[in-house]
This record gives structure tokens, sequence and C-alpha cells, in this order.
């Protein structure tokens, strides 16, 4: 009997190791009906004005108010890829001027004084705000330098909300669209690595797995497009979850749960090379972009996206977690 309970452990033990490794797959269980968090207002900035970005954050504040319960809402406000401004770290903007980081802080203050207006009576509701940028601006410009810049703009938001009556309901962080067909892996992982050299707030990649297979767990160098096909699982690991601040929010766009399925894989590679699933900080959908502008298979209403992105990772116990947030982008806004 002891040799059989001995025979029964050592069975258990090492089917525990082959799923920690990834190299099977234990049912989490039947996928259980999941309630999609209200999804945030995101948008992709074409303007510096204060005044404008009072005006979102008011929307925003209005919009939780009218919801019921007390909200955590997450909202990325995308101001464009790196660039210098006069020798000064920024972002490029949507169509918009080139801004320093100190314009852009300054206009995203406004965001969060809006916020707080306009939520009201709503005093529990809280909104985490991505400053965003992205990956697309070239080797000059997304750099090492330029992430700890980010970084420090991030932090000086969150500093400054310490010393005004609305800092309790926004929360500050950094978030970048990381893309492997913008660009290439090393100057992504390199504005990761100074993010991470300064950061006191965390970094939310809203980006996508390009190339990253959805079927199978991901070999070395099996991601990447055709412009940039050094990318591998790796790269995509270290400025999602592997470097300290970062956290994935990963685009969810198509409707045939692809993307849903490539971020379970690469959470199992996660847990495979490095011992710990991602944790998500949520999904994030396109649908009132695709409202304005025809969007073929890749306009995901919020809860859809949301609902992929869990039912792929409850595929399996080893990357199971329930994400906190959702966020849907908007077209550009034009001031």
């Amino acid at each position: 009997m002891k040799s059989w309970h001995r025979l029964r452990w050592t069975v258990a033990a090492a089917l525990s190791t082959l799923v920690t490794a990834g190299w099977i797959t234990l049912p989490a269980g039947p996928a259980a009906a999941v309630t999609a968090p209200y999804e945030g207002l995101s948008y992709y900035i074409q303007t510096n004005s204060p005044a404008k970005l009072y005006e979102l954050g008011c929307q925003m504040g209005d919009l939780d108010y009218s919801r019921a319960g007390t909200q955590h809402t997450l909202v990325v406000l995308q101001f464009g890829g790196p660039t210098l401004v006069n020798g000064v770290q920024g972002a490029t903007l949507y169509a918009g001027p080139n801004s320093t980081t100190g314009q852009i802080l300054a206009a995203v203050k406004e965001y969060a004084h809006g916020y707080w207006y306009c939520a009201g009576s709503d005093t529990s509701s809280v909104v985490e705000v991505g400053i965003g940028t992205n990956n697309n601006t070239g080797t000059s410009y997304v750099t090492s330098a330029s992430g700890k810049a980010w970084a420090q703009m991030v932090s000086s938001f969150g500093t400054w909300l310490g010393t005004v009556p609305y800092g309790n309901q926004v929360l500050a962080a950094g978030a970048n669209d990381i893309e492997p067909g913008f660009g290439a892996a090393a100057n992504a992982r390199a504005w990761v690595d100074g993010y991470a050299s300064a950061y006191t707030r965390r970094l939310l990649n809203n980006g996508s797995a390009d190339g990253c297979p959805s079927g199978h767990l991901p070999g070395s160098t099996e991601c990447g497009t055709s412009d940039h096909p050094e990318w591998g699982p790796e790269d995509i690991y270290r400025v999602s979850w592997g470097s300290a601040p970062s956290y994935p929010l990963p685009q969810i766009y198509l409707t045939n749960g692809v993307q849903a399925q490539q971020w379970y894989w690469l959470s199992r590679y996660a847990v495979s090379s490095h011992g710990s699933k991602m944790l998500f900080a949520g999904s994030a959908t396109q649908r009132r972009d695709c409202a304005d502008e025809a969007c073929s298979g890749t306009d995901n209403v919020p809860s859809a996206g949301y609902t992929q992105l869990y039912n792929a990772l409850a595929q399996n116990s080893a990357t199971a977690m329930t994400p906190p947030g959702a966020t849907d982008f908007s077209g550009y806004y034009t001031p």
C-alpha cells in the first residue's frame, strides 16, 4: 500500500512539473461565465492643450459617475512615438505638434482634474491613466534615454497627484504600444530598460504579439514580421512582463480570438522559461475607433475582447487568472 501511495505521489509530482514547464495542458476546468469590467475610454492624442485634456477627463468622470458601483477604470492616453523637441525628450503626437514631456505632463494633469470634477459625488471610483507612447519612430528615438525620460515624467505625475485633492481618484502609469511590426526588438527592449531605470509607476504594454504562434508554445525565433523578423517570445516577454515595471495590456482586436491565443501561449512561455505566468492588467480593444472608420474582423467589443483573453488564459491552470481591467480605443482625438 505504501509503495502505491509513493507511486501516486511520484506521478503527480511529474505531472505538475510537466504542466509548469508548459509541455502539457491541464485544463483549468470548464470555462466559467465571466463579467467583463467596464472599459475605460482610451485615445490617440493630437493635442497638448490642457483644456482639451480636461474635457477628456471630464468625459471619463461623467461615465464612471453614471455607472453602478465603484469603478477602477483603465485609460491610455496615446501621445505618439518618442522624439526630440529642440533637444528635449518628447513625443510626436498624432498629426499634432511634437511635444516635450513637460508639455504632455501639463496636459495630463488637467485630464486628472477633469475626471475628479466630473465624477462629482462619486468619490470612490478611480481611474488609472497610462501616459502612452509607441516604438514606431525608429532607432534614433526609441532609446534607453527616451524610456528613462518617460518614466521620470510619469513619476512626476504620480508625485504631483499626491499634492492635490483629486489625487485619491487618479493613479499614474506609463504605457507603450510596443509592436514587433513597428521596430527592432533591441530598441524596444532598450526603451523599456530605460523606463525601468527610473520608474516609480508601472508600465502597461498595450501592444501586440505580431507573428507569434496561436496554437503552440513559441520557439525561440517564432515571432516578428517580415520587416522585423528578429523578434522572439523572449523579447515580447521582456517588454511585457519580464522587466520589473511591465504589465501586459494586450490588443485583443481580432474577432476570431487569435490574439488572445497568442498571449495565452506567451504566458505559457513565461511559465516554461521563467517559472511564473504573466499577470495581465486587462485587455485593449478598438471598437470606438472602428465606429469612425470601417474595420474588418478587428472590431471586438470590449466585453468580447476581455472574454476572449479570460477564456484563453483559463485553458490551463498554470496561466488562468482574471484580468482586472479593460480599455477601448477611440479614433484620433482632434482638438
